[in-house]
């Protein structure tokens, strides 16, 4: 009994221990994941999910906004914001438009022999240029591999011109003025490669040119005379990759054109004639990779003119004509990559215009006047990477796009409205200034007594022209700040809104009114001056007139373009986040000869008119004084000096106007720097320099503000000093009497140095 105890209790001690090292073994295994698993599932961070204009970086840390990507600017802990920034399709197209001759390299190398007319090397490449020819020497060996016979006058090939050289794999006539190739000329050569027929006289390719089971792979026919490319014209080119026909005038293409070369790769058809792509234009080209359809006059493409082209990667069509982009235009297209519709004159987009290309990667539209698009016709293009319009704020309709250029126009930015934040406070300045100071004119010219009514009158509404300009600055700052750091998707609803235009209007009103006013103010001087004993000087009636008519014409001319005429679009004041009808990026915008006879027309006669004035004036005043034998060299350079100051300030401020609208027009790029500052700060300065110039610097406006200052200060000492004492209403009215006298004889005392008073 006792064993068996023993036994029975040892069992169960060996029972526990198990149950003890399980559970301890389990706890350390639970332990272990509990340690590791938290290791490894830090690693595997979940996607994150960024809103609609934000894309990750790589590491999943951190959201960035579009404009941020590519931007120079290295924003991701990891760098990626900055990774894939080349579009190495764009680099492609390019490569491929200025790539160099094969043979460019031979030409110069070392090691060469000679004849007479005729160079070479290793007796294998023979370069025979501008040497006279008229038919291909007898000195080249036909073992020759490589002939070019460019720059010569070799008007004729006919089916004998290369018998023997069944080694030829490379063969150039450029430039001899070729007009005929008999059929069968190149039967000789089975083993061509590469044959260059540019810049000569052809007007037509005559059929069976290439014998069967030739080896062609290279076919230049660029800057020939061919009108039109007929049925089979490169049959049995089974092999050809490479087929250019650039600078030519062909204006059709025949069905069964290019039948034959089932292997064509790379088609060049820039900078000929044709009007528009039809069905048959591209059948059986089913390896086709790169199309070329640069500087044409086409403007529409029949529907399933692509359906062939199941391999077409690259499309180009820059420089054509057209106007509008229809649903299902790009159908077939299936594999496109790369589509460039530049410099068109594209308007109206539908929506489902890029239906059929889903695998395009980068997408090119700028220098099109088209401003907006239906909101999901970009949707769709779930593989676009790169995207280029003509203007920033398009790019609203592309925020699932990682890079969208432009990013700015130099002014506003998809950002903010005003992205410079100099400029932005130059806003707020000037806008304040331009308020405050013409106020102050307009407060100062109606309480003040003077003498030339007429001419205070053209100052009063100098200042209220030129604050219009304040008020425009100060309602653009404002909208600013409203928008700040989410501009771009508040953009459509601020360009088209009826506060833009009125902006736009309100600041062509107060250019054009200033520069009015100005022309008016020195052409009343210069009556005054040159003709100072004239009858014919102006009246206030013909002042109120004159001046009543020029708001009303300056009205009619900046309300004009918002009224609907088709002439002017929809884009006259909105083609800026600031309203400005100064046209720079886009000066053949509709509407344009406007802006230049706005900017350009009205403002060169101003300035030439002002400086011819100012400076008959000075002569006038400087030969009076002479005549008169006075010393007045003083005066004299007073009066030089505030006339050097108004011709200076016009000049500062019309002339970079001038200068740029004209270079703009003339097709030349202007920085987006100099767009900014030219529409920020030197067009609006002169609203808050005229205050000054016009009025507050003048010898007559201080004066008449001291005496008013000095005049009011002594009737309430006066008046102070006879309430305390018993004067009775008969010494005060004598007081005020005094007074009155006072002021008359101050305005006496000063009527002697003011005779200069309009042109001081």
């Amino acid at each position: 009994m006792v064993m068996g105890a023993k036994k029975m209790s040892t069992i169960v001690s060996m029972v526990i221990f198990a149950s003890w090292f399980l559970c301890n073994k389990s706890t350390d295994a639970n332990m272990v994941t509990n340690k590791v698993a938290p290791t490894t599932l830090s690693h595997i961070q979940p996607s994150l999910v960024c809103s609609a204009g934000y894309f990750a970086c790589k590491d999943q840390l951190k959201c960035l906004h579009q404009r941020k990507q590519c931007d120079g600017v290295s924003q991701c802990e990891d760098g990626s914001d900055e990774e894939d920034c080349d579009n190495e399709l764009d680099d492609n197209m390019w490569n491929n438009l200025w790539r160099k001759r094969k043979d460019e390299a031979h030409k110069f190398s070392e090691k060469m022999c000679s004849d007479d007319l005729c160079e070479c090397k290793e007796a294998k490449f023979w370069y025979c240029v501008n040497t006279g020819l008229q038919k291909i020497p007898d000195t080249v060996p036909v073992t020759a591999v490589t002939l070019d016979l460019s720059a010569n006058h070799i008007s004729y090939l006919n089916q004998s011109a290369l018998r023997g050289f069944h080694n030829l794999k490379e063969l150039s006539l450029n430039d001899n003025g070729l007009r005929i190739l008999e059929a069968g000329a190149f039967h000789n050569c089975p083993e061509l490669e590469t044959l260059s027929l540019k810049l000569n006289r052809l007007e037509e390719l005559v059929p069976n040119l290439f014998a069967k089971n030739n080896s062609l792979k290279y076919l230049y026919l660029d800057q020939n005379w061919l009108t039109e490319i007929p049925a089979k014209a490169f049959d049995h080119l089974s092999k050809l990759i490479k087929l250019s026909l650039r600078r030519n005038r062909i204006k059709a293409i025949e069905p069964a054109a290019f039948y034959g070369t089932s292997s064509l790769v790379q088609l060049f058809l820039d900078n000929n004639m044709l009007t528009d792509i039809k069905r048959h234009y591209f059948e059986k080209l089913t390896n086709l990779g790169e199309l070329y359809l640069i500087n044409n006059k086409i403007s529409s493409i029949e529907p399933n003119s692509f359906v062939s082209l199941t391999q077409l990667q690259n499309l180009i069509l820059r420089q054509n004509r057209f106007t509008k982009l229809v649903n299902g235009m790009f159908a077939g297209l299936k594999s496109i990559q790369y589509l460039n519709l530049e410099e068109n004159q594209i308007e109206h987009i539908e929506e489902k215009s890029f239906m059929y290309v889903e695998n395009l990667i980068s997408l090119y539209l700028a220098d099109n006047p088209f401003r907006t698009m239906p909101p999901n016709t970009l949707k769709g293009l779930v593989n676009l990477k790169f995207i280029h319009f003509s203007v920033f704020y398009t790019c609203i309709y592309a925020l699932h796009v990682r890079v969208c250029n432009p990013k700015g126009d130099g002014l506003s930015s998809t950002k903010n409205l005003i992205e410079n934040p100099v400029l932005r406070v130059s806003v707020w300045v000037i806008g304040v200034v331009g308020v405050l100071g013409n106020c102050l004119v307009l407060l100062g010219r109606f309480c003040i007594n003077e003498d030339n009514k007429v001419h205070s009158f053209y100052i009063q509404n100098l200042a209220l022209a030129d604050m219009l300009m304040g008020v425009y600055l100060l309602t653009v700052g404002s909208k600013d700040m409203y928008y700040r750091e989410q501009y771009l998707s508040n953009d459509q609803q601020w360009r088209y809104s009826w506060l833009c235009n009125s902006c736009g209007v309100i600041s062509t009103i107060s250019t054009e009114m200033s520069v009015f006013t100005v022309v008016l103010i020195t052409l009343d001087r210069y009556i005054n001056v040159v003709y100072p004993f004239s009858l014919h000087k102006c009246g206030r009636k013909t002042a109120y007139f004159l001046i009543f008519s020029m708001w009303l014409a300056n009205f009619f001319l900046a309300v004009l373009p918002v009224l609907g005429i088709p002439y002017f679009g929809e884009q006259f004041y909105r083609n800026n986040a600031v309203c400005l009808p100064l046209h720079i990026h886009e000066p053949y915008i509709k509407g344009w000869e406007y802006s230049a006879f706005l900017f350009l027309g009205i403002n060169v006669l101003a300035f030439i008119f002002i400086s011819y004035a100012y400076f008959v004036m000075f002569c006038n005043i400087r030969k009076s004084a002479m005549s008169l034998r006075t010393n007045r060299e003083n005066h004299d350079h007073l009066i030089m000096k505030r006339f050097s100051m108004i011709v200076l300030t016009d000049f500062m401020c019309w002339v970079p106007i001038i200068t740029v609208k004209t270079v703009a027009l003339a097709g030349y790029q202007i920085g987006d720097n100099l767009y900014a500052w030219l529409a920020i700060f030197i067009l609006p300065i002169n609203s808050a320099l005229n205050p000054l110039i016009y009025t507050m610097m003048t010898t007559h406006f201080k004066r008449a503000v001291l005496k008013n200052v000095l005049v009011r200060a002594f009737f309430k000492m006066n008046q102070s000093d006879l309430t305390g004492s018993s004067c009775g209403v008969l010494r005060q009215h004598s007081c005020v009497q005094v007074t009155e006298l006072k002021i008359v004889a101050d305005d006496c005392r000063t009527k002697s140095t003011n005779k200069n008073a309009v042109i001081m």
